[in-house]
């Protein structure tokens, strides 16, 4: 769109998804955009629940420009709900929410310039609910308020708006069959969707608008739903709300992880507890479901791997209650990048590896969104609880490695909105050098992540033997890996239960 050259804008949250978007659009008509997010990048990088991280990023912006034209309050509130949520995680949730885009708005009122306008994200859950979102939901409905209330306070000076997405997926896949045709509109949402907005919003075309909230849904909350109507059907056993005693684990790496190990008679017992998501079709495995954890877990074509014995360590030590899930997505001999969202397109097409692509077509040719969709499908039935990796043989050399791998980590706690203090990332060692590993030399920059970021802990191979090619664990090591990992999940979480594992 037209008309926003050298106008100064502000994006709360625009590192990725709805909030790159609209970046990437207002710099298209010419903006000079300003981005405050958590992630790491070319943009201020900090909290904005922090009132001095506020103040500083104004007063740099304002230094720079002079003055404001448009500012988008789009940074994510923390999703946890009534059963989890602590005192001071809603209150983080209203801080980044509601309390930080009213600061900014009070910060950039005296600079705001003449047809200046702000709006802010809101969510169709400011209207509607699903159980488990209080912390979130309540920050959405407090920004659509605030919107309101602003629009009427600075009347005359800068029109204030909101917008409410409904399902909107930031991977931009195409849904078929129900996920589709439940929307009035016929399609799952896009950022392009809500940028148009926000740039329209913002446009001279919108000038007698203001204290409006647009919910841009496809129509889904326009639609009455009643069981036995139209369609519409409630399966009695649909689960209401995530079961807190069913533990999401989700793994992902190269050919360590997938399991290379052949799967013994002892592999083949398994709990009723010990359960796996299917991350591609084939043999007993319909997509999106969940199986019993049988060998092998990762695809019908691996083998054994470390995720088989951590599982089953775990389900030693954790109350009978309890059950294991298991997401594992795993591509042979795969770069880290191939995990990271916003660089494996370019890669994955320059594939050419017939075996390899055979691997990446099981998952759609993009591993990361296979493993985000098939977890976002597990965080329904449970709560996400730990990110198991066991990738490097090819390139855990440099730091440039340690951060891709805290940037998928961190890519996949935006997109899940799980608690990155609560989600522990466990990094497992190759095969060491003492017992011939040919990557082993890839251990010291393995070990030394742990030292350079939050949660983060490394599983030892020490003891788990090779196999005759020396670069995959033998069965006997493959079960001793995952029971390591146990036991440093649960040093890390709960140390009391990690010393009942033998």
């Amino acid at each position: 769109m037209e008309g926003f050259k050298d106008k100064v804008v502000i994006v709360t949250g625009g590192a990725q998804g709805i909030g790159r978007c609209i970046v990437e659009e207002f710099q298209k008509g010419g903006a000079y955009v300003c981005v405050i997010d958590k992630q790491e990048g070319p943009h201020f990088v900090g909290d904005i629940s922090d009132k001095q991280v506020l103040e500083q990023f104004a007063q740099e912006v304002i230094g720079m420009y002079g003055h404001v034209d448009y500012l988008v309050n789009n940074a994510l509130p923390l999703m946890k709900g009534i059963n989890e949520c602590s005192y001071e995680e809603f209150q983080y949730a209203m801080s980044v929410g509601v309390t930080a885009p009213f600061y900014l708005a009070k910060l950039f009122a005296p600079h705001f310039s003449e047809g200046a306008a702000i709006v802010n994200i809101s969510s169709s859950r400011d209207r509607m609910s699903q159980p488990q979102t209080e912390s979130y939901t309540a920050a959405k409905g407090g920004i659509a308020a605030l919107t309101h209330a602003l629009a009427v306070s600075f009347a005359g000076r800068v029109r204030v708006n909101s917008i409410s997405p409904g399902w909107i997926d930031t991977n931009y896949t195409v849904y078929e069959g129900p996920d589709a045709t439940q929307q009035p509109a016929g399609r799952v949402g896009t950022p392009m969707d809500i940028a148009n907005m926000v740039l329209f919003l913002c446009s001279d075309k919108a000038g007698f608008i203001t204290g409006e909230n647009i919910c841009i849904d496809g129509g889904m909350t326009r639609q009455m739903i009643y069981h036995g109507d139209n369609g519409w059907k409630l399966e009695a056993s649909l689960s209401q709300t995530p079961d807190p005693n069913f533990w999401i684990f989700l793994c992902f790496g190269q050919s360590n992880m997938a399991g290379q190990a052949p799967i013994e008679e002892q592999d083949m017992t398994v709990s009723e507890r010990f359960l796996s998501m299917a991350t591609t079709d084939g043999d007993d495995r319909k997509l999106g479901t969940w199986r019993k954890a049988v060998p092998p877990l990762c695809r019908p074509d691996a083998n054994l791997g470390p995720a088989d014995w951590f599982g089953r360590t775990l389900l030693e030590a954790v109350p009978d209650n309890v059950r294991i899930g298991i997401v594992s997505v795993a591509v042979e001999g795969c770069p880290i990048t191939f995990f990271d969202k916003d660089r494996n397109a370019s890669l994955i097409v320059m594939e050419d590896r017939d075996w390899m692509n055979d691997i990446l077509n099981q998952y759609g040719r993009d591993p990361y969104e296979r493993l985000l969709s098939m977890a976002k499908i597990a965080a329904r039935d449970g709560v996400i609880k730990g990110i198991l990796l066991h990738q490097g043989k090819t390139d855990a050399y440099d730091r440039e490695w340690q951060d891709t791998v805290r940037k998928i980590y961190c890519d996949l706690q935006q997109e899940l909105q799980f608690d990155p203090t609560a989600v522990p990332l466990l990094v497992g060692e190759v095969v060491r050098t003492e017992y011939g590993g040919i990557c082993g030399h890839a251990n010291p920059t393995i070990n030394d992540i742990a030292n350079r970021y939050p949660n983060t802990y490394v599983v030892s191979s020490e003891d788990c033997l090779p196999c005759d090619d020396y670069l995959h664990f033998s069965s006997e090591g493959y079960r001793l890996l995952g029971r390591h990992y146990a036991q440093r999940y649960l040093e890390a979480t709960n140390p009391q239960l990690a010393e009942t594992i033998n």
